[in-house]
């Protein structure tokens, strides 16, 4: 299946609601966003999973090979950058353990910081950063490059097992059973090396993987967009339900793929409708790009949300331990269009500069 722009539109829309999200934690606009925003991710990556890649065992080690290559490069690499920087981190006032901070209004989501590492401490972590854990806060969302990599691990054995029956429903008690782990780890509130994320994930990427095999994109009409939405709204504002898929907590597997295709369909709609009326063709073709550079950005926005918050604390006249606020201090919609502005521009910037240093070096 060709890849259509209007999927790299509604990613760039996706992570700019992961953005959003990462603002204001409290408000309900959070709430709405994380019924969908990385699920939609999972979804996403589902819908483009190819039964193909794992019929035989010379193309699942190169699907698992490419994917490792994808996620797994950019993971260890962003992860370790940051614990090497940790003490330089602490110094700019990144992170703090001044008391005084927990007394502020926002951004005191992680407390305070357990101070500068030692040369023990930094071999240790790195042996864990390797083997998958998240280290530095500013890391947080490279979660789901981890628990994505994992997911498409455990996707393509199923699918290579389900090869040999070539029965659907060999697959689906599968992951049935997978998700149903997922969720009693979730009631037990046990995520150790977020085990019980990679589980119930593998919700809404089999949830992408039925919505391609039955084409369910073109049935994707006004009314169907419209109803998508009223159910995302009911859930958000009427039932007050919440979505942590990090934290793997959700009310039940059914509402977590009800979600799932509503924020789909949701993001797709929003898509369609800008590929389709947007009376700019730079507004689609910025929005393509930012959807394949969704990676950079989802790795490096807590870095770039500092500069916005520095900016606060001269505006404000804050202390400069305000800096360590995480994700966000002050929010309105002023700050919170302008750290979205610096989580998108930023990254793209450095991945720009990153590419043609390399390129004159090659």
């Amino acid at each position: 299946m060709n890849r259509m722009p209007v999927f790299d539109i509604a990613k760039a829309l996706a992570i700019l609601f992961v953005l959003i999200g990462h603002t204001d934690t409290q408000s309900f606009l959070c709430f709405f966003v994380h019924l969908f925003h990385m699920q939609f991710f999972f979804v996403l990556a589902g819908y483009f999973f190819h039964d193909e890649n794992c019929v035989c065992a010379k193309t699942l080690k190169d699907f698992i090979s490419k994917k490792i290559k994808r996620l797994y490069f950019p993971y260890i690499t962003i992860n370790l950058t940051f614990l090497y920087a940790h003490n330089l981190f602490h110094k700019l006032n990144f992170y703090t353990t001044n008391p005084a901070f927990l007394d502020g209004e926002l951004g005191n989501h992680f407390g305070l910081n357990t101070g500068l590492f030692t040369l023990k401490q930094f071999i240790i972590k790195t042996m864990w950063t390797i083997l998958g854990g998240v280290q530095e806060p500013l890391c947080g969302p490279t979660w789901f490059l981890k628990v994505l990599l994992f997911c498409l691990i455990i996707m393509s054995l199923i699918t290579y097992f389900k090869s040999k029956t070539n029965k659907e429903i060999s697959r689906f008690c599968f992951v049935l059973i997978f998700i149903l782990l997922g969720y009693y780890l979730s009631l037990l509130k046990i995520n150790i090396y977020m085990i019980g994320t990679i589980f119930s994930a593998l919700l809404p990427i089999y949830t992408g993987i039925l919505l391609n095999r039955f084409n369910c994109y073109k049935y994707l009409t006004k009314r169907i967009w419209f109803f998508s939405f009223a159910i995302l709204l009911i859930l958000t504002f009427t039932l007050k339900l919440k979505v942590n898929l990090s934290a793997n907590f959700y009310y039940n597997p059914l509402l977590l793929c009800i979600s799932s295709i509503c924020g789909f369909y949701f993001v797709m709609g929003i898509a369609k409708f800008i590929e389709q009326h947007a009376c700019s063709q730079k507004i689609k073709s910025l929005l393509i790009y930012i959807g394949q550079h969704t990676i950079i950005i989802l790795c490096l926005h807590l870095l770039a949300f500092k500069l916005v918050t520095w900016l606060q604390i001269l505006y404000y006249n804050l202390p400069s331990y305000r800096l360590a606020s995480y994700f966000a201090y002050k929010v309105n919609v002023f700050w919170i269009f302008m750290y979205v502005l610096a989580g998108i521009i930023l990254p793209l910037l450095y991945e720009m500069l990153y590419n043609k240093i390399k390129n004159k070096i090659c």
